[in-house]
């Protein structure tokens, strides 16, 4: 049998096997080695805290955060205008910030896997919820400089967001701000609209007023872990 053709059939067994594992396929000689893709970093629990206090007419309860190095739940109790959240220790400055999440199926949750705040009021944020007005799951970007909204996008998604982790990312940098949606550039803010100052990095999940009801069961949504890439590495 030609060398060539029992090369070809191997590596077309090889990603039969690996299925929906990702991988990259390197060529050393004659053979053919399957390299995995590398996982993303566990989660540092040490670079968090548990945050409580009123938000709007909800009040986020630590007591509805799981925090560890396995990553993040946070249990929306049913009938109850309420959430969770996470704050970094640490402020941060320009990077890349992303986390790989599973939101509430519940259409009365506001999952924001990934967002940076500041007690001026500057933020960058994502949010994702259930759109009743365009019957669909949406994602939202916006920008607030000492709490002035300067950059605001509403995208459909093309997804169920409650169905499997998805990566929301935030690349801010002096000269703008770009926001990501499983690697896939969704919006871009200008320099003259994004915050300049160091902020903390949040992440909650809550009954949104304005989302116009109550989950009537338990409800979670789920961080596998979130990455933090600061200027310069």
């Amino acid at each position: 049998m030609n060398k060539k053709y029992v090369l070809a059939l191997a590596i077309f067994f090889a990603l039969v096997f690996i299925g929906a594992t990702a991988s990259v396929l390197v060529f050393v000689g004659a053979s053919a080695v399957m390299k995995a893709s590398p996982a993303p970093p566990a989660f540092n629990s040490s670079r968090w805290q548990v945050t409580e206090h009123q938000l709007g007419n909800e009040y986020l309860y630590a007591s509805h955060v799981s925090l560890s190095d396995a990553g993040v739940v946070m249990t929306i109790p049913p009938n109850q205008r309420t959430g969770g959240e996470i704050k970094s220790v640490d402020t941060v400055g320009y990077g890349y910030y992303s986390a790989i999440t599973r939101c509430s199926p519940s259409h009365y949750v506001l999952n924001a896997p990934i967002f940076l705040y500041e007690d001026n009021e500057d933020e960058i944020d994502i949010e994702v919820y259930y759109g009743a007005a365009a019957s669909t799951w949406q994602a939202s970007f916006s920008i607030y400089v000492l709490g002035e909204p300067t950059a605001h996008f509403v995208t459909d998604l093309s997804f169920d967001p409650s169905l499997d982790y998805h990566e929301y990312a935030i690349n801010w940098t002096a000269h703008n701000v770009v926001f990501y949606i499983d690697g896939t550039r969704l919006f871009e803010a200008p320099d003259q609209q994004i915050p300049a100052n160091g902020m903390h990095l949040y992440e909650n999940a809550y009954t949104a007023d304005w989302l116009d009801g109550l989950p009537q069961t338990q409800t979670q949504m789920f961080t596998k872990t979130i990455v933090e890439v600061p200027v310069g590495q």
